[in-house]
C-alpha cells in the first residue's frame, strides 16, 4: 500500500459504489487515489482495523494521510481532491449528523435504488494499477 496517496475501500458489488469509483477515476486527472473493494481480503482487514464491519451496508472508508474518514466525511475528502468538484466542499458546513443520516439513507437503500452486481467491479487494463489487492 502506499501511505502517501489516498485509498478508497468501497463495495464492489454495489452499481452506485462502482459508479461512484468510476467518476473519481475519472475526475482525479494526477491519478492520486488508490481503491480496495470491501470484499477483498485487504478491504477486510482495514475495515476491521477501523471498526467498521465489512458486511454492514454503511462500510465506506478513505485512508488519507494515515487517518481514516467514514460516512459523508470520507466523501467530503475524496471531492476535496478532485479539482472540478471541490466547491462541494462546501457542504461541509452542513452539521455531520445531518449529512450522516443522508449518507446512511443512501447506503441502506443503495441496493435497492440502483442494483447489485453479480461479480465485484472489475478496472479496465488502464485502470488496474490503481487497485490494490
Amino acid at each position: 500500500m502506499s501511505p502517501n496517496k489516498p485509498i478508497i475501500i468501497f463495495d464492489g458489488m454495489c452499481n452506485f459504489c462502482s459508479g461512484s469509483v468510476r467518476f473519481v477515476l475519472k475526475n482525479d486527472k494526477e491519478g492520486r487515489i488508490l481503491f480496495i473493494t470491501l470484499q477483498s481480503e485487504l478491504g477486510a482487514k482495514l475495515l476491521l482495523a477501523n471498526d467498521l464491519d465489512p458486511g454492514d451496508a454503511v462500510s465506506f472508508l478513505l485512508i488519507k494521510n494515515e487517518q481514516a474518514y467514514t460516512q459523508s466525511d470520507a466523501v467530503l475528502e475524496v471531492i476535496k481532491d478532485l479539482s472540478a468538484w471541490k466547491w462541494l466542499s462546501i457542504f461541509r458546513f452542513v452539521p455531520r449528523p445531518l449529512r450522516d443520516s443522508l449518507y446512511r439513507l443512501v447506503a441502506r437503500n443503495r441496493y435497492h435504488w440502483f442494483g447489485k452486481r453479480e461479480s465485484c467491479f472489475v478496472p479496465s487494463k488502464e485502470q488496474k494499477a490503481r487497485f490494490l489487492e
